[in-house]
């Protein structure tokens, strides 16, 4: 239920995030290693890994990486079209759908578009329609982004470059762990609920199975694991 709210009303399909996520990301966290797959980052002109070519405007990239980042609802919008005209995701064959997941997937769509641009249409015109259209589109971004990125990018995980090595090193669960942050286990259930319990990033990645309700008394569990075998536990507490 929860992913066929996403497919209506933020307009990205639970088909390719089943992908996207579930296949790619937990079958090879974090991300450098699904990169080096096809060599390319997921997002255009963003270069972040060091296996991929350097390019000239990437030096420019802590200025313009922002806006790129405030197109991610629109990019994920458009680019469910894409794996499904196309067929395959990133190289791998696209998941076929069913007559009934097909009906799920066009209808969903066309519930997006009328309802985040021409039913506000009836009641403001069209200047105004196509603004609140992007604001949504920004916002929704902001909000994925500032979600993800506090978790994965963070000074006391590794850089992406060295989780290859991890890999080589360690075992898969403890590479969730050196790769991952949990931030703020003190927010209030409602809110930890509404961010999908992302914020307990390490849990979500050790058990991504499991529903995230439980991950706070999980964290407790795992961290109580860490400190026994000696394996760093990121957390912040904001």
């Amino acid at each position: 239920m929860c992913c066929y709210f996403g497919d209506f009303f933020l307009g990205m399909s639970s088909f390719s995030w089943s992908m996207e996520h579930n296949l790619f990301h937990h079958r090879s966290f974090n991300f450098e290693v699904q990169f080096i797959q096809n060599d390319e980052s997921p997002i255009v002109f963003l270069r972040q890994n060091s296996r991929e070519e350097y390019k000239w405007y990437h030096k420019y990239q802590p200025f313009y990486c922002w806006f790129l980042y405030l197109t991610t609802n629109s990019r994920w919008f458009l680019s469910d079209w894409m794996f499904l005209l196309l067929g395959e995701y990133r190289g791998e064959p696209f998941i076929e759908l069913d007559q009934r997941e097909q009906k799920i997937f066009y209808i969903s769509k066309v519930f997006f578009i009328f309802y985040t641009f021409f039913l506000p249409s009836f009641f403001h015109d069209i200047g105004y329609t196509f603004l609140l259209t992007i604001i949504f589109q920004v916002v929704c971004s902001f909000l994925y982004f500032m979600l993800f990125v506090v978790n994965r990018i963070n000074i006391d995980v590794l850089p992406m470059d060295y989780y290859s090595k991890l890999y080589n090193e360690h075992d898969w669960a403890t590479v969730q762990i050196m790769s991952s942050v949990t931030y703020q286990p003190s927010l209030p259930w409602i809110v930890s609920f509404f961010f999908h319990g992302l914020n307990y990033q390490t849990e979500h990645n050790l058990f991504p199975s499991i529903d995230h309700s439980y991950y706070p008394e999980i964290s407790k569990i795992v961290k109580s694991t860490c400190d026994e075998f000696g394996v760093q536990y990121n957390s912040r507490p904001t």
